[in-house]
């Protein structure tokens, strides 16, 4: 099992050094380390299986149309998806197709559940302070 220090560092030993880990969103960090182990050992008929034990928590607000509007504390390898379902889908006048991603006070991106079920790569990770309005 490896850490991530206080410099947002992870450290693989001697033989691999440490990567700095610090913001990087969890799909790039297995890449990153898949790749660094790669580089030095050969994995040729291994599976490499990166987990993460703990993520750090965000707050995210959601409003609008939903069936539990509020603001939730949840793990921040989450998505869009996911604070959808924690706050109990839409209200009877709310909509899957119409979902605003509202980052720094500014709208960063629209959600479509439809089209997020099409494509799973049409999602957001979560960030403190967001809010989701539906």
């Amino acid at each position: 099992m490896v850490e991530v220090d206080q410099r947002g560092r992870i450290d693989l030993g001697v033989s691999f050094g440490k990567i700095y880990v610090n913001g990087v969103r969890f799909d790039r960090l297995q890449r990153m380390i898949s790749s660094a182990l790669r580089n030095r050992i050969n994995l040729v008929g291994s599976e490499l299986d990166i987990t993460l034990a703990y993520s750090r928590l965000v707050r995210i607000n959601i409003t609008g149309d939903v069936t539990n509007p509020g603001t939730y504390t949840m793990p921040a390898v989450n998505t869009v998806f996911n604070a959808l379902v924690a706050a109990g889908g839409p209200s009877k006048t709310g909509s899957l197709r119409y979902i605003e991603l509202i980052r720094d006070g500014k709208k960063h991106a629209d959600f479509d559940v439809y089209e997020f079920l099409n494509n799973p790569n049409k999602n957001h990770y979560l960030r403190d302070g967001g809010y989701l309005l539906w």
